[in-house]
């Protein structure tokens, strides 16, 4: 007998009720857990999340975090440039680049002022942080030239580039020359600078202007460069001095404002160098005026003091700590044949003070600035040694301040000086004339009058 045929003899046990719960119940629970099964294998794979039991029969499915974003990474600031170890100035004497005159042909001529100086020489020019010169003249193609004065310079606007070519960084115009062309040649010559971006100083459109310093900053240590003129020496001078309305050059005759600027800019932990113009031209000692003025300024605090317009060299001294120069003389101001140099100043912002002092040799011939041969150069510092009692000056043209017990310096007896002869024309460069003696200047008071010595016709 089949189960079948077993299954239909009980036909009351085929609707048993208790049997049929039993059979749905089993057929729940495999179904259930067939898909517990499957869904998690599922969500496993997927990579999903993770279901997190929370409690019996009950199940939560937690979403991931997300990943925190990146912080961004602080911007990094400028480093500031280091401060150098040493920092160099270089200062000389007079320039023109008048065309009336020997030194301009020739400039036009050769294509400019660098034209006009030894590879030696712009080298030292260009090498230095800060070359500073005496700008002798006004640039301007307009004014006119005033009737009282003998001498009277120009130059044309377009040559004021020639400064930076030659590697010039500050135009010095506190002199007896940048007002020649009255009111207008100097307004010319402050707006020409302005136009081509090379500074200046000791001159401006008022007295604060004028008499405002040059300032190097490097780090929390700075140069100030002041400029000032004492020259012309009476009391209404053809070269106008800057007032609190007027425009002209930062005078110095009367030296109390001088003092009063060194003393704010040394307060103010400045080092304070002052170029000066001063002296006696043609002469190679000091007057008493330059004497008297280097001694106001060493009280008022001044760190080095350089003078120029004697158109000749003169020596060195110290006044306490302070160097003074006393004259570079001309740098390239006419063709006839005179020492020359650069004073190369070089000062150690660490220490806060000068490092060292240096003369270069040079000579303004031929209306050139050369390099001397190596008996021009010495001869050059012998003759500086002469002139300078007090100081002690190698061969390599360090000055340095003689100490009590230094060995004493005898100069070799000085041999007679030469007289003076200029210097034939290059082929290219007309003959030089001078301008036409006009009025005489009234006579001052405080040493004789200017004018242009009559044995060789230099301009003053």
């Amino acid at each position: 007998m089949s189960l079948n045929d077993r299954w239909e003899e009980y036909p009351e046990k085929k609707s048993h009720p208790l049997l049929k719960v039993l059979l749905v119940l089993v057929l729940g629970i495999g179904i259930g857990a067939a898909a517990i099964i499957v869904i998690g294998r599922y969500r496993e794979a997927c990579g999903a999340g993770r279901v997190v039991p929370e409690n019996v029969g009950r199940f939560i499915y937690e979403k991931p975090a997300p990943e925190p974003e990146p912080e961004p990474e602080p911007e990094e600031e400028p480093e500031e440039d280091p401060v150098p170890e040493t920092v160099t100035f270089a200062f000389a004497g007079d320039i023109l680049f008048d065309e009336r005159y020997a030194t301009g042909v020739t400039m036009r001529a050769r294509g400019g002022f660098a034209q006009c100086l030894d590879d030696e020489v712009l080298e030292i020019m260009r090498g230095v942080d800060v070359m500073v010169i005496n700008n002798e003249f006004p640039f301007t193609d307009g004014g006119a030239p005033q009737a009282e004065k003998l001498y009277t310079f120009r130059a044309a606007t377009a040559t004021a580039q020639w400064l930076s070519e030659a590697g010039v960084d500050l135009a010095a115009l506190a002199n007896n020359h940048v007002y020649d062309y009255g009111k207008e040649g100097f307004d010319d010559t402050l707006d020409t600078l302005e136009r081509i971006g090379m500074p200046y100083i000791g001159a401006g459109r008022n007295i604060d202007e004028a008499s405002a310093p040059a300032v190097y900053e490097f780090g929390d240590f700075s140069v100030a460069i002041l400029n000032a003129t004492q020259i012309e020496r009476y009391a209404v001078p053809n070269t106008k001095g800057a007032t609190e309305t007027e425009g002209g050059v930062f005078r110095c005759l009367e030296p109390e404002l001088l003092y009063e600027k060194v003393r704010g800019l040394k307060e103010d932990g400045h080092y304070v160098i002052v170029f000066v113009h001063w002296g006696t031209e043609k002469e190679t000692q000091p007057d008493w005026l330059q004497l008297e003025q280097q001694e106001g300024l060493y009280e008022a605090g001044a760190d080095l003091v350089i003078g120029a317009h004697p158109h000749r060299l003169q020596g060195f001294t110290y006044v306490g700590d302070m160097p003074v120069a006393y004259s570079l003389g001309n740098f390239l101001f006419t063709s006839f044949t005179l020492d020359s140099g650069i004073l190369k100043v070089t000062i150690s912002p660490w220490e806060r003070k000068l490092d060292e002092l240096q003369f270069y040799p040079l000579l303004q011939k031929e209306s050139r600035v050369q390099w001397p041969s190596a008996e021009e150069r010495e001869r050059i510092l012998e003759d500086l040694r002469r002139l300078s009692p007090g100081v002690k000056i190698d061969s390599e043209g360090i000055i340095t301040k003689r100490e009590e017990g230094d060995e004493e310096f005898l100069p070799a007896p000085k041999p007679p000086e030469p007289a003076e002869t200029e210097e034939p024309a290059e082929t290219a460069e007309p003959a030089e004339t001078e301008e036409p003696a006009e009025a005489a200047e009234p006579a001052e008071t405080a040493e004789p009058p200017e004018s242009p010595d009559e044995t060789d016709g230099e301009p003053s």
